[in-house]
């Protein structure tokens, strides 16, 4: 056979024989590349990472300024009474409805409130006045028997919840001012299982636009209009010093001529028996709120419930004995 002739080596490949059974050694250039390319990387994920968090935070401290602003007490400074109109509309499992709250402060410190729910299965109307709490539904009058500190949970807290706070999870975007107010764009992406979701049936990624006014100085919300492609389904808004509304049936059992006294004996919440006497008008049937682990009977012995259905069987003209005590285990 005849002996192949070495060639001159002009243009092979010089960074490691083809045939040679050697380990390939790596070019130092090529890790130091790869090297600053990450440190690069990582230097931009860290400042980008920075800046929104940065920027979300200062959203944020920007959202809860506001929210710590708006506080009934701050919305009633110089003005003799409040009202607050929410309304809702396509709710998955519920009508449209609007709530309507007027608050007032009376002598004393104690609130005045009318509050009516319309357009709902259960529209109704309430007056809380100086520490009573009236109720009008189906017809109904019903004054209602606060005892323990059923005044402050169910009656002061309702009225102060009810000023709208933001979600500091919203994205801040365009203020704009124009004379003593500033208006001030939200973006909510919604989540699942949040209000907007179970609630609206809104899906998960849905983004909710949010129009929040506010006076430029105090920071008190005066109006909130939250969208989905333009279509509202949630308002809110405060008026000032509006004619201060005492509905039909409350101007009636004030000036009722004749009244009715009801007692309720309770030990609720653990206390020692503690009587309660409550005078109201004659025609007026008389109620409480439930409460937890506790019942009402007719009897101190606890043998014969009083249940919510044997609140309209009441003789509405007649006097009252009740006792709150510790539920019974129903057989």
């Amino acid at each position: 056979m005849a002996k192949q002739e070495n060639g001159s080596g002009t243009g092979r490949y010089t960074g490691y024989d083809i045939g040679s059974d050697s380990i390939p050694v790596s070019k130092p250039w090529f890790w130091k590349i790869l090297l600053i390319s990450l440190l690069i990387t990582a230097v931009i994920i860290t400042t980008v990472c920075f800046v929104l968090f940065h920027r979300k935070t200062e959203e944020t401290k920007s959202l809860q300024e506001i929210n710590d602003a708006n506080t009934l007490k701050n919305l009633m400074k110089g003005h003799e009474n409040i009202k607050i109109t929410k309304s809702y509309s396509h709710l998955v499992d519920a009508k449209d409805f609007t709530t309507t709250r007027q608050v007032s402060l009376g002598e004393g410190g104690d609130y005045y409130s009318y509050y009516k729910v319309e357009g709902s299965a259960a529209d109704f109307k309430e007056v809380i006045d100086h520490g009573e709490y009236y109720r009008n539904e189906n017809d109904f009058s019903y004054y209602y028997g606060l005892i323990g500190d059923d005044y402050q949970k169910l009656c002061v807290e309702p009225i102060e919840n009810e000023v709208f706070q933001l979600n500091t999870d919203d994205t801040l975007g365009d203020q704009n001012s124009s004379g003593k107010l500033m208006t001030i764009k939200l973006t909510y992406t919604v989540q699942s299982g949040d209000d907007y979701n179970t609630n609206y049936g809104f899906e998960a990624g849905t983004e909710i636009q949010k129009k929040v006014t506010c006076e430029k100085d105090t920071k008190l919300i005066t109006s909130i209009a939250e969208s989905v492609e333009d279509e509202v389904f949630f308002s809110y808004l405060v008026e000032y010093d509006t004619k201060l509304k005492v509905p039909n049936f409350y101007q009636r059992i004030r000036n009722a001529k004749t009244t009715r006294t009801c007692t309720v004996v309770s030990s609720y919440n653990g206390e020692n028996e503690k009587n309660y006497s409550y005078t109201f008008a004659s025609g007026t049937y008389f109620s409480m709120f439930e409460h937890e682990g506790y019942a009402m009977y007719q009897d101190k012995e606890g043998n014969v419930e009083y249940t919510i259905s044997n609140v309209q069987l009441q003789n509405p003209n007649g006097d009252l004995t009740l006792y709150v005590m510790p539920a019974k285990a129903k057989e």
